[in-house]
């Protein structure tokens, strides 16, 4: 078919596929859904693009028989538009612009290190454009380290035991060493 000739299938015309010269469409207009499927036992829906050299090669991949879509080339969100996970979109990722943010609705929000004797690490600027550790909670050790200055606020207790049996604390004028609990201090 010549350029901007459209085929048109369906008795309502519901889906037309053309070039118009410069870019090609498929598109539906009538009732129902779009679907692409792939009937063929453990074969893949592939969708390929121009890799940025003059070849082609695949981004993103429906694969049937592993179960699952692999992305085989980055994903970007523009700013403001969050990576929803969930079926009632319970969690955001995203950047506003400005700053980074993970938003959680529903539920606890864990971070979990599931590899033996490994750690999660904390980091972030050094106050001279270098990259520093903070905080470190250490798998082989079961230890929380830090590698600064921790600072507590005026009014905010460090509080120790199950009961927050021991107080240590600033209120702005005066420190506070209280010990509440049973036993000797």
């Amino acid at each position: 078919l010549d350029d901007n000739i459209q085929a048109w299938f369906g008795s309502g015309n519901d889906l037309r596929i053309y070039h118009d010269g410069s870019n090609s469409y498929i598109t539906q207009t009538g009732t129902g859904h779009l679907q692409i499927r792939q009937t063929q036992d453990d074969k893949d829906i592939k969708f390929e693009c121009d890799d940025g050299s003059g070849g082609t090669t695949t981004y993103l991949t429906l694969d049937g028989s592993a179960g699952y879509t692999t992305v085989q080339k980055q994903i970007r969100f523009d700013d403001s538009v969050p990576a929803k996970f969930g079926t009632g979109n319970d969690l955001h990722i995203f950047h506003d612009g400005t700053d980074s943010l993970v938003d959680n609705y529903t539920g606890d929000l864990y971070f979990r290190q599931t590899a033996d004797d490994k750690d999660i690490i904390f980091q972030s600027d050094d106050g001279s454009g270098g990259l520093a550790t903070y905080l470190k909670i250490d798998g082989s050790s079961s230890e929380v380290q830090f590698f600064a200055n921790l600072l507590v606020a005026d009014n905010i207790k460090a509080n120790f035991g199950n009961s927050g049996d021991l107080s240590i604390y600033h209120d702005g004028s005066n420190s506070f060493i209280k010990d509440t609990g049973t036993g000797d201090l």
